[in-house]
């Protein structure tokens, strides 16, 4: 049958099926010790298992394992047996009997192994055989049970619970469990009977690889351990079972060694030997009868009671049981010789020994468990013992947390000794051994420090002395005592002026309270009434003589103050009514009391007030004593007083008296008010005892102080922080406040502080508006009312200021009450502005003077120019109040409705008057929103007080366009007559706008681009019906025949899609060209300014209206207009509107020749040669439009003249060729002019400035002009300026560099920068500056200047030769230039900071504009190349900057950021350089060099072949280069000694360092040394070699033939012929 058949799992049933309970170890008794038999199977000399048997190889090697010494190797053995058996139990594999056996064997002796680990895998293992094996588990069982129940009672709590759990996982059910103490009930017996009996350390243990303290420490636990066993099966088996084992049990009990235990070293030896005693007592007491005297013996020997550190509790229970259970022990069954007290003392000299407090209580019931004729009989007896008890208490080893339980039972045992003495014996007991113990606590001393009690529980603790008979006798003659020294200590405690008068008075206080608060204790307990009788007199006394001297000294002694408050506090209720007392107190709080309420008695004098006072004289007291405190001078006293008078501990109880003290609540009122301010005034207001005591008419005048405060600015948050905490002082009052006209003020104040910048202010506001509208709205309340709320609204809306509140708080706050009304149409017109007042405010700003320069982009374009000006039309920023956001109001009623009907989209619930007004005055807001994007100056409707205010605009503009659209497309629409199918409200809308665009003002002109705005967008969306053409055709007639042009304007532009379907249209067009076509412009500028213009608006719309003209008709008109051209008095916008007409009609006659084309090209000519500085800079000037319109002219010629049919008029070809000179001239000299005004908020001049850089970027490079005078466009504020002049000199100045190197050599002169140039990078623009600018949409133009300078300073190293590079080089170092831009420039990428940007997103090697759309990363980009370029072309300045950084941060950043992305590229770039220089070199026989270079190891090799010797140096570039130092060393030396081969080394590595990092010219210095070494030698004569083996030339001449030889060729002649003559010549040779 196969090995894997079904086997059952183990059963703790089939365990205990067998009859027959074998002996442990399997077997008959077989003695634990000697050579005779066979070794215990816990001995290291224990029988080793058979592992023959075994199948598994590697199971085999397991077992030798656990058989070995070390503790790891078992472990490792028990870890892979553990791994088997899950396996084997994962694969269902039966476990073989073999390893059974053997596991049987190994486990008793590893289950008691010194490591706890072992021991822990060696139960857990035991567990997992135990489930695997099943029914065959039950014959192991004796051979293992002991160790596996002994593992439970290891004083390990791991191994504890590795043996507990696997034999839970055996035998689950504690009934199971149980049973096995009933099964192996002899087995355990025997095994515990062995372990003590038999077995000992050395037994346990190998001496030779086992230290005797372990072995003593294996051997207790071992034994402890099995003690615990038999006492467990004590504690598990009834009589019966155990009766059956009666002898085993009588074998062990009879143990001396058992006992001996009980004194053992180890505690859980001691622990577990009274465990077992203590288990017999309650449940088998017969058993120990026999075995009294020895186990007396033992327990009370010496040796236990000396010391039981760590079981003195389990000690002293067991003897108490053993008293209980054994009274007749005391003293019967002791030996006569035992000294029964002499024990008893010993054991309580050594106290709990840190042990629990239940020790103490355990000693008190062992006394008390003594027969009374044990007891002592003579004081000294008792004497020595309660001596010993104090001693022990003492001790340094008992804890703190014990002295509670120590002194009670210490009372306690005293009395009963006192009950074995005589009557004069325990009296004088309680005075020796009691009473200096309430001495010590009344007055304590260092000299009787043995007696302190714990203070906290002293009372509690002497309360028990009354169990003492004779203590109430003692104590009626020792408190008089006491309490005299009391008032002694009174009488005479030290002045004010002594330094020991503050210590003596505390003593004194604190003395006063232990002393009565102990009286009225005892008084409570005492059951003598004579003594209660005594300390009613001694009180009396107390307060005569404390108030007697309080008044002679005038209250400076404030301990008798507190003498006189301890007697009133901790008596009894009969003890005021003493007529003494009343006849001391009464006169004193009406007269003496209010004289001295101010000195240091003034705290237990204001007790004394609330506490003892009768009720008949209070009030006059009260009035007294704050009378005098508020009339005191000193601010400080007074509030000390005050502060004390109301946290009195009994201040409660009077709260309506301080209510109704109107003095005192206006000082309360007046303190929390100076709370804003004083810091002493904060602390007083503070005090939660205080604030109770506030009356409800100060409460609210101090919410209506800190209310107003929340206004003034200076104070926000202290006024916050106070009003926050008063109204938590009375929630009715605060809310009858808050519902009251307080209301709208506070919640608004609260609105604005929450937008403060302070976070920790805006936080708080926004807690407190919370908890301010819940405590309104608590209950049935709803205070907040709309009206109120719509109060704040429009105070914010149109009464704008720096302290308004934000649109979106307004918002939130307006969609706050909208939700609570359910989106109520009413409540949502009564949020919405006043639109008669949005109104006005919209007609203010539309007076205002529109820029002619929006004629540029605007859709009426010249109809600027024809604007009459209004009565306000000097409305600017400097009129207009703006809130903290730079918002005008205006701009905040159109956010504020925007937002809130996008939070609420209800505006077709609104009338259909109020949706027209609300559209007509959001879309000519829109409108000049848009002039604000566009012209900066356009209006005053907001400041753009920041960098980002423009992009927050145009998504205003763009998030609004949308809102309009939906309103306009919203409802049902029908058809008009114009063929427009529009809703209602836009059909109105329509006729409102075209009717106030009536006359020729600003503000007409506002309503006619909105008309035109609106019908551009519904034509758009809803198409036009073609069929309403001729109704379209005759509105065009009405317009015109009115001579509206804004009406008429905004006609054409609305409708601007049909234009060309409308006859009339046409038909005004041909006339206007007709009508100038005869007109003088010089004659009537007005008249022709007018039809340009209308002209003009109706071909940008519909530019085939032009071109279906007649081509002669045309070509009259353009000869008229020309002709106008050649007057000066044209004025700008006149010429402005020529040139976009000419440009518009002359694409239409390029075939016509004629004088025409070479006016308009003059006439621009002059246009250039104006004044463009002063004319751009005034807004209401149309120079601006003029400039743009010839611009687009001049584009024109350029388009035209580029095709094909330009060849076709030869009139305009020669004209511009004649032109182009003077054109070019004029261009130049427009963009250095336009440079110098910013085009950031400036759209038009942007546009300007970008078209006039398309066209000077196309001119040929000859006529730019002198380059010097563009570079200070580099620092235009313009960035089109900008970049053209950077575009021009970028390609002009390579190209000048071969000149400026052939001019140099010739002239043998110092090349420079051009000082131009450097004087735009000598100071680098602030970082903060910079900042502030932002990066939204472009460099800062600053900025983009400076780095622009820098880069056209390294375009000049370009084609330049190596000396010019050079003197370049020089020129900017002796500037100190580099510095600044590289500090700047780590500053700006992060490298200050320790967190420099990531560079490996961009190519340090090349930069160009326009690549990067992302303006800052392109300032990153440019930063990182201009830094490559610096270390490429000067790196010596920018080493020593680094070297000199003013932080190890800085420089360890720049060094290993450089390191990881610029040095690679400066590395290559060398090294090519190095490759390049090499490659150019001449051939030259003596200068023969080989150079290498090395791209991955960075180094380049040089090496020159010398006679078959090769001479080598490299020159190694770190990581780092060029910021780390190049190195240049030595590889084989040949032809020079070491000194000059280093001395060259050291010159190579020199002219690299000097000359810029330059490796060339570290080169070119070692091949002159080398060179200049080698010239002229010859072969030695000897070896006719140059080189000899020491590597040295021939230096040894002959001075007669004059040949030269080696000196160690020489030598060698000289030592082998024998002779010092000259080889050759053989004549003497001066070796010398």
């Amino acid at each position: 049958m196969s090995k894997r058949q079904y086997k059952p799992h183990a059963s703790s049933d089939r365990a205990f099926s067998s009859n027959v309970v074998p002996s442990f170890g399997s077997g008959p008794k077989e003695s634990f010790t000697g050579f005779g038999g066979a070794s215990s199977p816990l001995s290291y000399l224990a029988e080793q298992p058979d592992l023959s048997a075994l199948s598994d190889p590697n199971i085999v090697v397991v077992f030798k394992n656990l058989s070995k010494k070390d503790s790891t190797t078992k472990a490792r053995g028990l870890s892979e047996l553990g791994s088997h058996l899950d396996n084997s139990g994962k694969d269902g594999i039966v476990i073989e009997d073999a390893l059974l056996d053997a596991w049987t064997k190994v486990y008793p002796r590893t289950s008691i192994d010194l490591s706890r680990r072992v021991r822990q895998l060696s139960h857990t293992t035991q567990g997992r055989i135990g489930a695997l094996s099943g029914k065959r588990l039950a014959r192991c069982m004796p051979d293992v049970v002991g160790p596996w129940l002994s593992g439970t009672h290891d004083g390990d709590k791991g191994v504890t619970r590795a043996a507990t759990q696997a034999l839970s996982d055996v035998f689950p059910t504690p009934e199971k469990r149980l049973a096995l103490y009933k099964a192996y009930q002899p087995l355990l017996l025997e095994y515990c009977r062995d372990l003590v009996l038999r077995e000992t350390p050395n037994t346990l243990s190998d001496e030779r690889s086992t230290s005797s303290e372990d072995a003593a420490a294996l051997y207790s636990r071992v034994v402890a351990s099995s003690v615990a066993v038999v006492a467990e099966t004590v504690h598990h088996l009834d009589d019966s079972e155990r009766l059956k084992q009666q002898d085993l049990y009588e074998e062990i009990m009879n143990s001396d060694k058992l006992w001996r235990l009980s004194s053992s070293k180890d505690v859980q030896a001691r622990k577990s030997i009274f465990s077992l005693l203590n288990t017999l007592l309650e449940r088998e007491p017969a058993l120990l009868t026999p075995h009294l005297k020895l186990i007396c013996s033992t327990v009370f020997s010496k040796e236990t009671s000396r010391r039981q550190p760590g079981s003195s509790t389990a000690y002293i229970e067991s003897l108490t049981l053993l008293t209980i259970t054994f009274p007749e022990i005391w003293p019967d069954v002791l030996d006569a010789r035992l000294d029964l007290w002499d024990r008893l003392c010993a054991i309580a000299k050594h106290g709990s020994q840190s042990g629990p407090p239940q020790y103490w209580a355990h000693l008190e019931r062992l006394i008390r468990a003594i027969p009374l004729h044990a007891l002592p009989r003579n004081l000294q007896s008792a004497y020595d013992l309660l001596s010993a008890i104090r001693e022990g208490i003492n001790g340094k080893d008992e804890l703190q947390t014990n002295l509670d339980a120590a002194w009670t039972s210490y009372f306690g045992i005293s009395s009963v000794i006192q009950a074995n003495l005589s009557n004069e014996e325990g009296k004088q007991l309680v005075l020796n051994d009691l009473l200096p113990s309430i001495r010590q606590y009344v007055r304590p001393s260092v000299k009787s420090s043995s007696w302190q009690l714990p203070q906290l529980k002293a009372v509690h603790i002497l309360k028990k002395c009354f169990e003492n008979d004779h203590v109430a006798h003692v104590l009626e003659s020792e408190w008089p005592i006491m309490t005299e020294q009391l008032l002694e200590d009174v009488k005479g405690s030290a002045p004010e002026q002594a330094k020991e008068h503050e210590s003596s008075q505390t003593s004194i206080q604190q003395q006063a309270n232990r002393l009565f608060s102990l009286q009225s204790a005892l008084s409570k307990e005492s059951p003598s009434i004579s003594l209660v009788e005594t300390f009613g007199n001694c009180g009396e006394r107390g307060v005569k003589e404390a108030v007697t001297v309080l008044i002679s000294r005038n209250g400076k002694p404030y301990g008798a103050a507190w003498v006189v408050q301890a007697i009133l506090r901790y008596a009894d209720s009969n003890f005021t009514a003493r007529k003494g007392v009343q006849e001391t107190i009464e006169p004193f709080l009406l007269s003496e009391m209010p004289h001295i309420i101010m000195s240091a008695s003034q705290i237990p004098l204001i007790e004394i007030l609330y506490e003892s006072c009768p009720d008949d004289i209070f009030s006059q007291a009260w009035d007294s004593a704050v009378s005098a405190m508020l009339q005191s001078a000193d601010d400080g006293a007074q509030r000390s007083a005050v502060i004390a008078l109301l946290t009195a501990s009994r201040a409660h109880l009077r709260r309506d008296t301080i209510l109704n003290d109107t003095n005192l609540q206006q000082y309360m009122t007046h303190q929390a008010q100076l709370a804003l301010t004083e810091t002493l005034a904060v602390e007083f207001s503070a005090q939660a005892a205080i604030c109770r005591c506030l009356s409800s008419t100060s409460i609210v005048a101090i919410l209506d102080f800190y209310s107003l405060k929340l206004n003034e600015g200076s104070d926000e948050k202290v006024a916050l922080e106070r009003l926050d905490f008063f109204l938590d002082i009375d929630e009715s009052v605060s809310r009858d406040f808050l519902t009251s006209d307080h209301q709208s003020r506070v919640l608004e104040q609260l609105l604005r502080l929450q937008e403060v910048a302070d976070p920790d202010i805006a936080t708080r506001a926004s807690q407190l508006n919370v908890k301010i509208q819940g405590a309104i709205l608590k209950g049935d309340r709803t205070a907040i009312s709309t009206s109120s709320m719509v109060e704040v609204l429009h105070r914010n809306l149109f009464e704008v200021g720096q302290d308004s509140l934000a649109v979106e708080t307004l918002v939130e706050l307006a969609s706050n009450i909208l939700e609570k009304s359910a989106g109520d149409p009413n409540t949502l017109r009564q949020l919405l502005p006043e639109l008669a007042r949005w109104d006005d405010a919209v007609h203010a700003l539309s007076q205002a003077r529109l820029p002619s320069s929006l004629a540029i982009s605007d859709e009426l374009a010249g109809t600027l120019y024809l604007l009459e000006a209004g009565p306000n039309s000097s409305v600017s920023s400097q009129t207009v109040v703006y809130d903290a956001e730079g918002e005008g109001s205006v701009m905040r009623l159109l956010r504020y409705t925007l937002g809130l009907l996008k939070r609420h989209p209800r505006f077709e619930d609104l009338d259909a008057d109020v949706q027209v007004k609300i559209c007509r005055l959001t879309t000519l807001t829109l409108q000049m929103v848009n002039d604000k994007i566009g012209l900066a100056e356009a209006n005053p409707l907001c400041t753009l007080s920041h960098s980002e205010a423009g992009q927050e605009l145009a998504e205003l503009l763009s998030e609004a366009r949308k809102t309009t659209v939906s309103w306009l497309q919203g409802g049902s629409t029908s058809l008009t007559e114009e063929g427009l199918s529009l809703n209602p409200m836009t059909r109105e809308l329509r006729q409102t706008l075209l009717a106030a665009s009536s006359s020729m003002g600003t503000k007409a002109f506002h309503e006619a681009r909105a008309y035109a705005d609106v019908t551009s967008t519904v034509l758009d969306i809803n198409g036009w019906s073609k069929a309403a053409a001729s109704d379209l055709d005759k509105s065009f007639k009405s317009l015109r025949q009115d001579y509206r042009y804004l009406q008429l304007a905004a006609f054409l532009v609305g409708f601007h899609q049909v234009l060309s379907e409308l006859p009339s249209v046409i038909k005004y067009a041909n006339e206007l060209v007709a009508e100038l076509t005869g007109l003088d412009a010089v004659a009537k500028p007005t008249i022709a300014l007018e039809k340009l213009v209308m002209l003009n608006i109706i071909v940008k719309a519909r530019g085939e209206i032009v071109e279906a003209m007649a081509k002669q008709r045309l070509v009259f008109f353009v000869k008229n207009v020309t002709s106008w051209l050649s007057s000066k008095d044209l004025s700008a916008a006149l010429r402005a509107e020529i040139y976009t007409t000419l440009t518009s009609v002359l694409q239409h006659i390029t075939d016509i020749y004629g004088e025409h084309w070479e006016l308009v090209l003059t006439s621009i000519e002059a246009t250039w040669a104006e004044d463009w500085q002063r004319a751009i800079s005034q807004p209401s000037s149309a120079a601006l439009p003029m400039l743009y319109s010839s611009l687009r002219l001049v584009q024109f010629f350029k388009r035209n003249l580029r095709s094909e049919k330009s060849e076709d008029n030869e009139a305009m070809t020669e004209a511009w060729s004649g032109s182009i000179s003077k054109l070019s001239s004029g261009l130049v000299n427009v963009l250095k002019q336009c440079g110098s005004q910013s085009d950031d908020a400036n759209q038009p001049l942007r546009t300007v400035n970008d078209l006039l850089a398309r066209q000077i970027g196309r001119m040929p490079p000859a006529l730019v002009g002198d380059l010097a005078e563009l570079y200070p466009l580099l620092q235009a504020k313009s960035m089109a300026v900008q970049q053209i002049a950077f575009q021009i000199l970028h390609k002009q100045i390579p190209r000048m560099q071969e000149q400026v190197s052939f001019d140099t050599a010739l002239e043998k002169s110092t090349a420079q920068l051009p000082e131009e140039l450097l004087s735009l990078v000598l100071q680098p623009p602030d970082l903060d500056s910079i900042i502030e600018s932002g990066f939204d949409h472009e460099m800062p133009a600053m900025l983009l200047g400076y780095l622009a300078s820098w880069l056209l300073v390294f375009d000049h190293f370009k084609n330049a030769s190596y000396k010019v590079q050079k003197d370049y080089g020089t020129h900017v170092k002796e500037g100190d230039y580099v510095d600044g831009l590289l500090q700047l420039m780590f500053d700006f990428l992060g490298h200050s900071k320790g967190k420099p940007v990531d560079a490996t997103n961009f190519d340090p090697t090349a930069y160009s504009f326009d690549i990067e759309r992302d303006p800052l990363k392109d300032t990153q980009w440019l930063m990182i190349h201009l830094y490559y370029l610096v270390l490429l072309r000067i790196p010596s300045p920018a080493k020593l900057w680094w070297f000199n950084s003013r932080t190890r941060q800085l420089r360890m950043t720049v060094e290993s950021w450089t390191e990881k992305n610029i040095s690679p590229h400066i590395i290559s770039s060398a090294l090519a350089n190095v490759s390049e220089w090499a490659n150019s070199q001449t051939p030259d026989i003596s200068e023969d060099l080989v150079i290498k270079t090395n791209t991955r190891t960075s180094e380049v090799v040089v090496t020159r072949l010398i006679d078959d010797q090769t001479l080598e140096i490299s020159v190694r570039l770190p990581k780092s280069f060029p910021l780390g130092q190049a190195t240049v060393e030595g590889i084989n030396r040949v032809a020079v000694d070491q000194k000059r081969w280093h001395s060259w080394l050291l010159n190579a590595q020199g002219a690299i360092v000097f000359s810029d990092s330059s490796i060339i010219d570290g080169l070119m210095s070692f091949r002159r040394n080398l060179a200049g070494r080698l010239k002229g030698q010859t072969e030695c004569a000897i070896c006719y070699s140059i080189i000899s083996q020491d590597h040295q030339l021939p230096t040894k001449k002959c001075a007669t033939c004059a040949n030269l030889f080696h000196g160690s060729c020489l030598f060698r002649w000289f030592k082998t012929s024998n002779s010092s003559s000259c080889p050759l010549c053989r004549t003497a040779f001066n070796y010398a």
